[in-house]
């Protein structure tokens, strides 16, 4: 399957930085290294988190809109499985959804009284391209949203997704390819109230190697753990290893904290 995920975004990780032990000769994070890290993992994690932020089906999220129209996000039903295939710039990605009540029987349709939690399973590739960096890339996910069944106060979200960077290039100079296993653990979002509703709560822990093909480390590899923690709002503290950075998830740019 082809998707847009939460790199969609990602999307595709957000990150906290700190001296990494080597993994071999000539290995090891560097501070530009982990500087690099953190934008284009901190990439990924803002669109993802976007996506789960909304329950309004638009061009960038109605993969996950459930309340939405699905005919908005090019979805259509096969086999009781809602299937949507959308495009979101440069990214292209497919989500098979599942409807589930709360004994967990598998449902033909959404339905806003019924309908207890969600599945969802995802892939995607393409490019990313920013002002001072651009990532080919390709990944798949799999989500189990609750709490929807009747009146809802919030969405609560689980699930993995996998990532392969075959080049992530950062000022025309850096490149890198890079895999992560990326976890979401209770991310809570509102049910209602003013778009996008970031999460409330929640964390998403990255795993993430990575090797320098090109630029000043050529040839290192490094082994680091990214971790976002969420807050309420569009600024949250973004981990690459021990050293702190702010990821906004409205622009989707890293700032050194």
């Amino acid at each position: 399957m082809r998707q847009y995920t939460f790199l969609a975004a990602a999307a595709i990780l957000a990150v906290a930085c700190g001296d990494d032990p080597p993994t071999g000769p000539g290995s090891g994070m560097t501070a530009q290294m982990r500087a690099d890290v953190a934008q284009s993992t901190g990439e990924a994690i803002a669109q993802n988190t976007e996506a789960m932020a909304r329950t309004e089906a638009t061009a960038s999220s109605s993969l996950f809109a459930f309340g939405g129209d699905p005919s908005a996000g090019n979805c259509s039903i096969t086999l009781g499985n809602l299937l949507c295939i959308t495009s979101f710039g440069s990214l292209d990605g497919q989500a098979e959804i599942t409807f589930r009540d709360a004994g967990s029987a598998e449902q033909d349709e959404y339905s806003a009284e019924t309908t207890a939690s969600i599945a969802i399973e995802t892939d995607w590739d393409g490019e990313i391209n920013r002002s001072g960096f651009d990532i080919d890339l390709m990944g798949n996910g799999a989500f189990t949203v609750t709490g929807l069944a009747g009146a809802e106060a919030n969405r609560t979200w689980n699930g993995t997704s996998n990532i392969a960077v075959t080049s992530s290039t950062h000022a025309g100079n850096r490149t890198y390819e890079w895999t992560s296993t990326t976890n979401w653990a209770s991310v809570v979002v509102a049910a209602s109230g003013t778009e996008p509703r970031w999460p409330t709560s929640g964390t998403v822990t990255s795993d993430v190697q990575l090797e320098v093909l090109d630029g000043p480390d050529d040839g290192r590899t490094a082994t680091t753990t990214v971790k976002v923690t969420f807050n309420g709002t569009a600024n949250v503290p973004l981990m690459v290893g021990n050293t702190e950075y702010r990821l906004d998830l409205a622009s989707r740019t890293v700032t050194a904290n």
